[in-house]
């Protein structure tokens, strides 16, 4: 499987991994008494089963289990029940995470991450946030249909705040990148860094580490902005980025938006169950 592409086809070899997978999933929800997060997270398609196939090297023994592990650690965290647009509402308003309403030229939602509008305080919840927008990401490619089974990151380092090196934030740092390969493996498609000083490259020199090879592959530093629109067309971005779209974050148009994916998630869960 291509995951790279932006319509991946599965082989005839690869569907019997992911046949194998299943049966052993299956086999260990016999002695899960709830397998509600579970059923939520693995139907979604044959990609999802794929990707903790490749991100275990096609170990189906691994994959399988990393599969229950996702599965019991969504439902600790509460991502179909607590974690939700009102319970973040309040990092929503500082309009530093958000979606854009285009797509890059894979096909692929584009978020922007401002590290300028960030605050000092509460790294927990920042990781939250981050937690909500690649669950986000990944029902909007399930429910609207999208080709793309990846997502695209511009984190904007103009004016990087110093509380960013700060402890709390280097391990919501080390948080983000455990879960980004534990719970959304060969979700991130690309990580487009623009406008970073000097102190975001020895953040970054803190944390490069513990990305893997493959992850780190899919992140580039442009110096210049311009070098986005080789990845996202220049009418779906922002004036900051060399863009000509006028969009401009609106909290009271956008978190409605974030509640309409959650109800249609619940509401498509709620006719299987």
């Amino acid at each position: 499987l291509d995951m790279e592409s932006a319509t991946p086809t599965i082989t005839e070899e690869e569907q019997q991994l992911i046949a194998a997978v299943r049966s052993k999933v299956e086999d260990a929800l016999k002695s899960m008494q709830d397998d509600s997060d579970l059923h939520q997270f693995w139907h979604i398609d044959q990609t999802t089963w794929f990707r903790y196939i490749r991100a275990t090297e096609g170990n189906v023994e691994k994959a399988a289990e990393m599969i229950i592990r996702t599965a019991k650690w969504r439902h600790n965290i509460g991502i179909n029940t607590s974690l939700n647009a009102d319970a973040l509402d309040v990092h929503f308003k500082q309009r530093k995470n958000y979606m854009l309403p285009h797509r890059d030229k894979q096909g692929r939602p584009i978020f922007i991450l401002r590290c300028s509008r960030d605050k000092p305080d509460d790294a927990e919840g920042k990781l939250n946030v981050m937690i909500y927008q690649m669950e986000r990401a990944q029902r909007i490619m399930h429910l609207h249909k999208l080709e793309a089974h990846q997502m695209c990151w511009v984190v904007d380092c103009y004016g990087f705040p110093t509380h960013l090196m700060g402890p709390s934030h280097i391990k919501m740092a080390k948080d983000l990148i455990g879960v980004l390969n534990e719970h959304f493996p060969e979700r991130l498609g690309a990580l487009f860094v623009v406008r970073a000083p000097w102190i975001f490259r020895s953040f970054y020199a803190m944390i490069k580490p513990l990305i893997s090879a493959h992850t780190a592959s899919k992140i580039k530093m442009f110096a210049k902005v311009s070098e986005l629109h080789e990845f996202v067309d220049p009418a779906h971005l922002e004036e900051e980025y060399g863009g000509t779209h006028d969009f401009d974050y609106d909290h009271d148009v956008e978190v409605p938006k974030m509640k309409e994916i959650e109800a249609m998630w619940a509401e498509m869960h709620n006719k299987k169950s």
